[in-house]
């Protein structure tokens, strides 16, 4: 578990294939779109802050 970077209560996708072989995928959780835009926003704003005291 330790290699794989996996925690007790981690969701995971299990695969069984024909072979016998079995896949472990972690699901990460999606960021959503408002969270993306939101911290572009307060980047720019940062930026724009940052250019202005260069200004």
């Amino acid at each position: 578990m330790e290699l794989a970077h996996l925690k007790a209560g981690d969701e995971l996708n299990v695969e069984v294939h024909a072979g016998g072989t079995i896949t472990l995928t972690p699901i990460r959780p999606r960021t959503t779109n408002a969270e993306v835009s939101q911290v572009i926003q307060s980047t720019l704003k940062d930026y724009a802050r940052t250019m202005k005291k260069l200004a």
